[in-house]
């Protein structure tokens, strides 16, 4: 029985790179979801950019005094905090699709 993908059962990124997938490069989603362990594959990419992702936050909060959301005015300072937000998943996932890219020689 085929699983729904959601992020409830893979998580945010492993349910945006199978929506990747789906929009740019149908053929390939079809046999990704044709796979029997796709769900536990997009559960793997979905730990390892939510990992990289707090990494990248934990070096913000350190380093540059980055701060929660709820700590700070309404307005442009929680606008700038959902841009670096917003820019950090982007970069995550830029790095797992690049990665998978990467690897893709081995399975053709």
């Amino acid at each position: 029985m085929e699983r729904a993908i959601t992020r409830k059962n893979v998580g945010y990124f492993g349910c945006l790179y199978a929506g990747y997938l789906k929009v740019y490069y149908p053929e390939a989603y079809e046999r990704f979801i044709a796979r029997e362990d796709h769900i536990d594959l997009l559960k793997k990419y979905n730990v390892y950019c939510h990992e990289h992702m707090t990494l990248l936050l934990e070096i913000l909060r350190n380093e540059a005094g980055f701060c929660s959301r709820k700590v700070l005015a309404e307005g442009l300072q929680q606008d700038l905090y959902d841009f670096i937000i917003k820019k950090t998943k982007e970069f995550v996932f830029d790095e797992l699709t690049d990665l998978l890219a990467e690897g893709s020689w081995m399975s053709a």
